[in-house]
C-alpha cells in the first residue's frame, strides 16, 4: 500500500502545522525555507502500517510527540525532514527509512 493512499501531502502538512502549534514550537518543528545542506537538522519519523491505522487520525498524536521531543531537545526539524511511511515491512525497507538512510544520514 503506497503512502499516498492513506496520507496526502496536504493532510500531512496540516498535521505537522498543528503539532508544532500545540507543542508551542512553531519556530523549530516543521519549518520551511531552510538551507538543507548543513546537515545539522534532525528528522521526525512516523509510520502506520495499515490503511485502518492511518485513517484513525493518530498521526497527529505521533507528530505532536515528535514536536515536543524536538522542543525538549532544542533541535530543528525542517518540514522536508518530517517523514511519514504507510508501508509495512519486517526488514525496515520502507520508503521513508530508505530515504533517511540514503539521503539524510551522513555516515562518517
Amino acid at each position: 500500500m503506497a503512502a499516498m493512499e492513506v496520507m496526502n501531502k496536504e493532510r500531512l502538512d496540516h498535521y505537522v502545522l498543528e503539532a508544532s502549534k500545540v507543542a508551542g514550537y512553531e519556530q523549530g518543528f516543521g519549518i520551511t525555507g531552510c538551507d538543507l545542506k548543513p546537515n545539522t537538522w534532525w528528522v521526525a519519523y512516523t509510520r502506520q502500517s495499515t490503511r485502518e491505522q492511518a485513517e484513525n487520525d493518530r498521526s497527529g498524536e505521533y507528530l505532536l510527540t515528535c514536536a515536543r521531543l524536538a522542543m525538549q531537545n532544542g533541535v530543528i526539524v525542517p518540514r522536508e525532514y518530517v517523514i511519514y511511511d504507510a508501508d509495512s515491512s519486517e526488514d525496515f525497507n520502507r520508503p521513508g527509512i530508505t530515504r533517511l538512510r540514503k539521503e539524510l544520514y551522513e555516515t562518517s
